[in-house]
């Protein structure tokens, strides 16, 4: 699931949101112009959520392509395509955090993704994002919407948002933390775990088709938005299934291995449940 513009920190994933006001700098005033300016046009935000996905997408590779990004900050050329893209696709963060990823790669959930992170990259040229830690943390947490909050109050936003508790909800939950450097190792891992759970849930009526078969993969989908599961059930569900694995280490057993292993994710799985359930969420 790449979620800052192919920048990974794993190779795996693992309210209403309210941001605070943003700055009213001249390159935002400039964002802010280019969304009137869409607006005036005739596009709003209901309009790009009009007709199919397939119509859609062209839709906003359209204005994409009509969109002046000179003498923006490369922070609010990416806030102005991400913020497109919520508005054209109710579930556009289930569909970057990767639920649809089994419909196959010409699917147009995955052409949604691709197109979201090529404009991107288009859009920002040769910038790069800052390396230093909290520079870096504030370029992202203000191209997802939570300028000028805290870890705690945007981790407490995110949670309010995906309260539902479907497997979906807690895939997109997952990818707006690891979006904006939150919880991120934790985030990583359990991102191993979701296409585990939809393959289970499915296991007893659409067992006799493989994983591949569009009827299962629909199944799949919908059981992921159709079914509750809990922060704990889905990281006790990992570790159960990490203990089916096999681990290897050029300085130890593999039973060694997978003993330190466990143990380390057993740790950052409680550390990142303590915290969810210190502010009531399960």
């Amino acid at each position: 699931m790449d979620l800052s513009i192919r920048d990974r920190g794993y190779g795996a994933l693992w309210g209403q949101t309210q941001s605070a006001p943003i700055s009213g700098g001249d390159s935002f005033l400039r964002a802010a112009s280019a969304l009137r300016s869409e607006k005036s046009g005739g596009i709003t935000d209901q309009d790009l959520a009009v007709g199919t996905y397939e119509q859609r997408l062209a839709r906003l590779q359209k204005i994409h392509a009509e969109t002046d990004y000179s003498g923006m900050e490369p922070r609010d050329r990416q806030k102005l395509i991400i913020d497109r893209f919520k508005a054209a696709f109710p579930d556009y963060v289930a569909i970057y955090g990767g639920l649809y990823n089994i419909t196959g790669e010409h699917s147009v959930y995955n052409r949604i993704r691709t197109e979201a992170m090529e404009e991107a990259e288009k859009a920002l040229g040769d910038y790069h994002l800052p390396m230093q830690h909290d520079e870096y943390n504030a370029y992202l947490r203000y191209v997802w919407g939570y300028d000028g909050m805290t870890e705690d109050e945007i981790r407490a936003a995110v949670l309010e948002k995906y309260k539902n508790g479907t497997l979906a909800d807690r895939l997109s939950a997952t990818t707006e933390l690891f979006a904006v450097n939150i919880d991120r190792r934790a985030c990583a891992l359990l991102g191993m775990q979701f296409n585990n759970e939809m393959r289970k849930g499915t296991e007893h009526e659409y067992g006799y088709l493989h994983t591949d078969n569009p009827i299962r993969i629909n199944a799949m989908i919908e059981y992921a938005k159709g079914n509750t599961i809990s922060w704990r059930g889905l990281a006790h569900g990992l570790l159960e299934e990490m203990k089916t694995h096999e681990f290897k280490s050029v300085d130890m057993t593999p039973e060694e291995a997978k003993r330190i292993y466990l143990a380390e994710m057993e740790d950052c799985f409680t550390d990142f449940l303590n915290r969810l359930e210190s502010k009531g969420f399960k």
